[in-house]
């Protein structure tokens, strides 16, 4: 498999499980980016790094760059009727390609 076919499947997934959403940047001009589709995760007790800096409601969110180009700490995410606050990001790789970012976040 080479590194076109990865990163569709990684945009197929995303695409397939995940829920519609809507980026605003925390920095001006404060910038909002309607996002079809990106990954959502409530975290576990499995995941106990983020527990213990987060805390149990913190979230995952993982995007694709070709939906948002660029996410920074303190961004918000609109998921439903409720806002999440990213706390922590950091790029997704696809060999030396930044392919998404994967969103550390807890409701505002």
């Amino acid at each position: 498999m080479d590194l076109s076919q990865l990163k569709a499947s990684f945009k197929t997934i995303i695409t397939e499980l995940g829920v519609p959403a809507v980026h605003e940047a925390a920095a001006p001009p404060n910038t909002r980016t309607t996002v079809d589709k990106l990954g959502f995760k409530t975290v576990s007790k499995d995941d106990q790094v983020i527990v213990n800096s987060l805390g149990v409601d913190a979230k995952v969110i993982t995007v694709d760059k070709s939906d948002v180009a660029v996410i920074k700490k303190f961004d918000s995410f609109e998921i439903g009727s409720e806002t999440y606050v990213a706390h922590s990001v950091h790029p997704i790789h696809l060999g030396a390609e930044v392919i998404g970012f994967k969103v550390f976040a807890k409701g505002a």
